[in-house]
């Protein structure tokens, strides 16, 4: 695997087999609820976010942020007008128009720059029911 070439993800507890492979050292990671000793041997820096995005790696807390953490993905591939797409005409139908009201040109992401490194988190907003 070569972050630099590729674009890599964890969700969970799966963030900790990015760590064992070393990808994650000095990187922003989401905290999951398990796992986290490991994480931090793996000198990742633990964020209380539902996703973070640290250039081309991006890790979930936990399953409930596939969604936002495919359409990253889809953004890396396939821009962000993919993703506006996905999320307004193909999402869920009660949050359509929600979507598109959030992200009338945009991603589903802020900026974080917090310290030296610059992250991606995902909107607050967009939890939200």
């Amino acid at each position: 695997l070569d972050p630099q070439r590729q674009i890599l993800a964890g969700i969970g507890t799966g963030s900790c087999v990015l760590g064992a492979l070393g990808l994650l050292d000095s990187r922003r990671v989401a905290q999951p609820k398990e796992g986290l000793s490991m994480l931090e041997k793996a000198g990742a820096e633990l964020l209380p976010e539902v996703l973070v995005i640290d250039e081309e790696l991006a890790t979930a807390a936990s399953s409930l942020a596939s969604g936002a953490l495919t359409c990253w993905v889809l953004e890396q591939l396939l821009g962000s007008i993919c993703v506006r797409k996905v999320l307004c005409d193909v999402g869920p139908l009660p949050r359509r128009a929600r979507f598109r009201s959030l992200f009338p040109q945009s991603a589903p992401w802020y900026h974080s720059n917090t310290s030296e490194k610059t992250s991606w988190a995902l909107r607050p907003e967009v939890l939200k029911d």
